[in-house]
């Protein structure tokens, strides 16, 4: 099955590849429903561990697609408070990009200053603020002077699946929107996009599996699941593989795609060096 995206198709690989790109750069790409989802299911916030008070995190984290290696990045998280964390980021063993965020009691970002490095070779400061309301979350980019010039606001149902993004242009308040429609029963979704002008633009239909985790391991991990646009009919699996350090946080992970037709392909493998305070 493919999907249907203005006059393109895009299969659920190919998906599933640009949303693990994609998602590296969340903090300073607009929301979308897919990036929404690449959140959800394959979250790339390595900072996060489940036991003890880490004072380094040394990620590298390599991406493949039909067997190629496509993207290695390396990420190092040093810790400077529990709840502000230094960032660097390597691309091709160069400096892509120096953040700092600031997260809350829920170890969800708040803050985000990011000085990135574009494919020109400039490089670009942004700011970013976060908040989150009961089924909501809000995220405002700044200027320099301060002043807030982009605004999205996500909605999520009762599922936490989004259902709405509003991205608003603050000064005009042009606002664009995705508007998502769920049929759990049969596992599909429209995703239905509208211009500044409120006109419906583009509109995709396609497969939406809600209960996409199969197992999870002793440490609640899941170690099956399904990627959760495929049609379950034909599904694209996932088969997820981890190694754990004596604190009982995962110190390697390898994302392992198994096709309809049973081949299987390496998606991903991440690595973790996990430093911790005493």
């Amino acid at each position: 099955m493919h999907l249907i995206y203005g006059m393109k198709k895009i299969t659920p690989f190919i998906l599933l590849i640009l949303s693990i790109q994609i998602f590296s750069q969340s903090q300073e790409i607009e929301p979308t429903f897919y990036s929404e989802i690449s959140e959800i299911v394959s979250s790339k916030d390595y900072f996060k561990v489940k036991f003890g008070n880490p004072e380094t995190i040394i990620v590298l984290d390599t991406t493949f697609a039909y067997s190629s290696k496509i993207l290695t990045e390396k990420i190092v998280y040093d810790f400077k408070t529990k709840n502000r964390i230094e960032i660097e980021k390597f691309k091709q063993s160069e400096l892509s990009a120096k953040e700092l965020i600031d997260l809350d009691s829920k170890n969800r970002i708040i803050n985000y200053k990011g000085n990135i490095k574009y494919n020109s070779g400039k490089w670009y400061e942004t700011l970013v603020k976060y908040e989150y309301k009961k089924k909501k979350k809000i995220k405002k980019k700044i200027n320099d002077a301060g002043e807030v010039y982009l605004k999205y606001i996500v909605f999520y149902d009762k599922l936490n699946f989004p259902i709405k993004i509003e991205s608003t242009i603050v000064g005009t308040e042009d606002t664009r929107m995705q508007v998502v429609n769920y049929d759990y029963k049969n596992s599909k979704f429209t995703l239905m996009e509208f211009n500044y002008q409120g006109k419906l633009e583009n509109e995709t239909k396609g497969n939406f599996n809600q209960k996409y985790i199969v197992k999870t391991n002793k440490m609640n991990d899941p170690t099956e699941m399904y990627w959760i646009l495929t049609d379950i009919k034909e599904p694209y699996f996932h088969e997820l593989n981890y190694k754990y350090d004596s604190n009982g946080n995962w110190i390697e992970f390898i994302k392992v795609l198994r096709k309809p037709n049973g081949e299987k392909e390496t998606l991903q493998k991440v690595f973790r060096e996990i430093n911790y305070k005493n």
